[in-house]
Order: C-alpha cells, then structure tokens, then sequence
C-alpha cells in the first residue's frame, strides 16, 4: 500500500486541479495481496483502495493542502458500500470520487469501483475533520479556509436521510 500511495499522491500533483463536485478517477490493478482466500479482491481491500481516491481528490482539489496547513486529518465516521461483481486478480479498475456535499458535521463523498464501464462496487462515505487535539472541525469552518466547498450543490436527500437514519441507529 505504500507504494500506491506514493503513485497516488505523485499522479495527483502532476494532475490537473479539479473543483470539489467534479469526479476524479484513480486506476488501479488488482495485485496478489489484495486477494482473499476466494481468489478475488477483498472486501476490506476496496476501503483502503477507496481511502485512496479520496486521497486524490483532496491533493487535485487542494483540500489535502488546507488540511495539512491547519494539521487537520479527516476520519471515515459511517460508510455504506454494496460490492456488485468480483474483481480478480491483475484485473484493471478505476476508483471515480467525488464530494456529495457537507452537512452540519460532515462531509460526504460517493465512489465507484468500475470495470470497463460495468460497476463492481459503490460506496458513499462520511468523513469528519479533526484538528490535532481530535476535536471536530465543522464543514462551515474548513469552507472559511477551503471556500471551494461552498461551491458544493446541496446534499442530496437520500444522504441526508441516510446519515440521519445511521446516527438514530447508533442512539439507540
């Protein structure tokens, strides 16, 4: 994983910048250590894999510039993904993200995991900004610093509702 992070990182600075609701498309090839017992790409594995879309979309918006500048770090804090078809191994895809918009707490972004066009999984992801001492980082104060987010169209209902419905869950 650490060499995917550093061609990550290293594709998203020669990258041309991208604005916060564009998609960004990351690819990648499934490699020997991303198979389970089965002979296909581990569930577990797609997350990490999505942690790095989402890592190139923040470097290609400058959004990972602002977090560092200030020594924020995000946090998945909920996920919902539905896996569609297995990927094998040496198999090529790609990761397409991009940010759904913010609520009161978080921000939220939707990825794809496509082969050839054909969708292999979806994932919609809620992440949280912390500052160094881990204390929350509301998304009206990381738009100060990062106005691009309110560039954002509105949180589609259905996430919304999806964020309300998770966090009712978790009260109870």
């Amino acid at each position: 994983m650490a060499l995917r992070t550093a061609r990550t990182f290293l594709r998203a600075r020669k990258a041309d910048p991208v604005r916060p609701h564009e998609t960004v498309h990351t690819p990648f090839r499934v490699a020997v250590a991303d198979l389970d017992a089965a002979m296909h790409m581990n569930n577990g594995r797609y997350l990490t894999i999505l942690d790095l879309g989402r890592f190139e979309l923040f470097v290609r918006t400058g959004l990972w510039q602002v977090l560092r500048r200030h020594r924020w770090q995000t946090v998945v804090v909920v996920q919902t993904a539905t896996y569609h078809r297995s990927l094998r191994h040496r198999q090529q895809f790609d990761v397409a993200t991009r940010l759904l918009g913010t609520d009161a707490r978080n921000l939220y972004v939707e990825q794809h995991v496509t082969v050839d066009g054909a969708s292999s999984a979806r994932a919609v992801i809620g992440l949280r900004v912390l500052d160094r001492d881990g204390r929350s980082v509301p998304p009206d104060t990381v738009a100060q610093t990062f106005p691009a987010l309110t560039d954002l169209p509105g949180l589609p209902d259905w996430v919304h509702d999806w964020a309300q419905n998770v966090r009712a869950a978790h009260a109870s």
